[in-house]
């Protein structure tokens, strides 16, 4: 670990080359719940959670969007609007709305009623979906991904941003229509979108959309390289100085390494089975040229051993040990590093609120 360790902090300070408008790292948690079939369903306690993380001092908490798998659950929006309701300072987001399955008229008259429930409080990322099994539940071709995700971000963002808008695409034909309510935050709330191919991440660089950049259970000298110092090169190519980097990391945190590593075995791997088990699905026949970039990330998945992902893929040790890691994004100008907290159902409610609050009370006053 030494001589990793070693190398990472030779890395440049990312930050004074690419951005002089912060000079701390924001946190956020995500979480994709999960539940094995059969036990009650987990929703109280994720709130729970949200109301913890206001207080402790995170920036924000992102609910994910999946469906038919015990990984994840659907209907972020609804959780993101009790979330809204329950809190007062902290950013509550949904990462992310998959367009090609939505009306997207529903998702921009949700969008803009979420922002005017948290008065500027709600994050919104979107993307296309990579998930053949979701795809194919939902009766839409992965082929028609990109398109259709293209389509519908352009209606969302027309008729958030116009008084009035029409569209006639390939899938959507829309009349001239106005819709109601206006977005609170003007001209629009905060847009993410996921990004892990190079191609990806110079295209939401264009838009002008925030990234939610890389992979995680990645090896930290491939995010660098092959996504960290491409968004930023992308962003000075586009001019697009005040877009915000994110990265989405496993975390777990307790007193020890030693009990961390005990405590966060068996959800992790439960994870990244189940995961594995799901982006799988997507073999060499199946995949579309638009999703071959994935092929590479899959096969690392399957191949990581829990010792791979504690020494180099992940967050997972005591206070101290999560600092250090946690220095590297800073040098390499990540502005808000998201916790992926809550792996798998193995990992119990008060193992998991006990490492946000240490998360919240010793790692957090450390970038501030």
């Amino acid at each position: 670990m030494t001589s990793l360790w070693g190398a990472l902090a030779k890395v440049p300070h990312a930050r004074r080359l690419y951005s002089t408008r912060r000079t701390t790292v924001d946190f956020s948690v995500a979480t994709v719940i999960s539940q094995e079939r059969g036990k009650p369903e987990r929703h109280h306690e994720i709130l729970e959670q949200v109301v913890a993380c206001e207080r402790l001092g995170f920036d924000c908490y992102w609910f994910t969007e999946h469906h038919f798998e015990e990984y994840g659950r659907p209907c972020p929006e609804l959780l993101a609007a009790t979330a809204l309701a329950m809190t007062k300072r902290i950013d509550i987001g949904i990462a992310i709305v998959v367009l090609p399955w939505h009306n997207p008229i529903e998702v921009a008259e949700q969008i803009a009623t979420l922002d005017h429930l948290g008065q500027g409080r709600f994050r919104v990322g979107v993307g296309r979906g990579n998930q053949p099994h979701e795809f194919a539940g939902f009766g839409i071709p992965l082929t028609e991904a990109n398109l259709r995700f293209e389509e519908s971000y352009t209606i969302i963002n027309g008729l958030l941003t116009n008084e009035r808008f029409s569209y006639d695409g390939q899938f959507w034909q829309i009349p001239e229509i106005e819709l109601v309510p206006k977005p609170f935050t003007k001209p629009l709330p905060q847009f993410w979108q996921p990004a892990v191919s190079e191609a990806s991440i110079r295209k939401i660089a264009q838009k002008g959309i925030n990234g939610l950049i890389g992979p995680y259970l990645t090896p930290y000298e491939v995010l660098k390289e092959r996504y960290f110092d491409v968004w930023h090169q992308a962003k000075s190519d586009f001019g697009s100085p005040d877009l915000r980097l994110a990265h989405n990391e496993v975390v777990h945190i307790a007193p020890t390494d030693e009990q961390a590593y005990a405590e966060a075995q068996d959800a992790v791997m439960w994870y990244v089975r189940k995961a594995s088990n799901v982006w799988g699905k997507q073999n060499a026949a199946e995949a579309t040229p638009d999703y071959a970039y994935l092929a590479p990330i899959i096969k690392q998945f399957k191949q990581l051993t829990y010792d791979d992902i504690v020494e180099s893929h992940a967050i997972i040790g005591s206070p101290e040990t999560a600092i250090e890691k946690i220095k590297f994004f800073d040098r390499c100008g990540v502005e808000e590093l998201i916790l992926f907290a809550g792996m798998g159902p193995q990992l119990d409610q008060a193992k998991l609120m006990s490492s946000l609050e240490l998360f919240g009370e010793r790692v957090i006053p450390a970038f501030k």
